[in-house]
């Protein structure tokens, strides 16, 4: 009966070292994965549809100011695109970022605006709009426009 307990319990202790190892390779293999682009844009849909379930916009903007290179300009892209049919929580969202670190948001975003070709579908989308982020988003606009016209 001794020996059965003792099995027991080693087998225990090993299916929990190899679950403690399945969870170590699996939190490896997400944190490799962290950057990929569709990783990122199926982070940014999770992240938009959330905001559209709870209207609470802190995880939406912290995703948007984490995310870089080549998927964080497709998340910006997706946040962009979902703006176009969201103009209110659009605004909400970029009114919300911290004020030092709105500029930079506002910039690479309206470089993707003009790097997509989206430019007549957000301005025609945001034509009657005046909030404050938005006239700063079409400045940073109108200022790439005008450098590529050199």
């Amino acid at each position: 009966m001794k020996s059965i307990k003792i099995g027991i319990s080693l087998f225990c202790a090993l299916m929990l070292l190899c679950a403690t190892a399945v969870f170590v390779q699996a939190e490896y293999f997400v944190l490799e994965k962290k950057w990929s682009i569709q990783w990122c844009q199926e982070g940014t849909k999770l992240k938009l549809k959330k905001y559209d379930l709870t209207g609470r916009p802190e995880e939406l903007r912290t995703w948007l100011l984490t995310v870089d290179g080549a998927p964080g300009q497709e998340a910006a892209v997706l946040f962009l695109s979902w703006g176009l049919d969201n103009q209110n929580d659009f605004e909400f969202i970029l009114e919300g970022i911290d004020a030092k670190r709105r500029p930079a948001i506002i910039d690479f975003l309206a470089g993707m605006v003009i790097e997509r070709g989206m430019e007549d579908s957000f301005r025609a989308s945001f034509l009657d709009r005046s909030s404050p982020r938005v006239l700063d988003l079409f400045a940073a606009i109108n200022r790439y426009t005008d450098e590529a016209d050199y």
